[in-house]
């Protein structure tokens, strides 16, 4: 799989090119190499195209994030306060070679990952011990 993010509709010719580019990404023997469980990520500087400087293989680096809540005023329907919550990038100065640095340097980052999102111990416990879970309310009622 690849993980692509970063284009903005402001640079509507960068997401034209990113996109044919990752057609050939996908068709490359690196993706095709790709064992079980491993994916790519793929950051794209949200920069004119001519700005982007080129690609590179990077580390992750671990994310910064503010959260920030925001008083977004009245409801439209019922008038009721609404909030908001959004996740704020703090600004950092990131290693060389990760995918922040290259990204600040207008630089398609690659990040090789690996994934297993399963808990496989709760999983055993759960399947063994059959909880009950609530009944769904849907049209069958089970």
């Amino acid at each position: 799989a690849i993980a692509i993010s970063g284009w903005t509709p402001d640079h509507l010719e960068t997401l034209e090119a990113v996109a044919q580019w990752t057609v050939e990404l996908a068709r490359s023997d690196m993706v095709r190499d790709l064992e079980p469980r491993q994916y790519l990520t793929v950051s794209v500087p949200r920069v004119a195209l001519a700005e982007i400087a080129g690609v590179a293989i990077a580390s992750r680096f671990p994310r910064n994030w503010d959260i920030v809540m925001e008083h977004a005023g009245p409801g439209a329907v019922d008038g009721r306060e609404r909030w908001s919550l959004r996740f704020q990038n703090v600004e950092v100065s990131a290693p060389v070679g990760t995918d922040l640095y290259y990204y600040q340097m207008n630089t398609i980052a690659i990040v090789p990952m690996a994934v297993d999102e399963h808990d496989w111990g709760l999983w055993q416990k759960l399947h063994e011990s059959h909880p009950a879970f609530p009944a769904w309310p849907g049209p069958s009622g089970r």
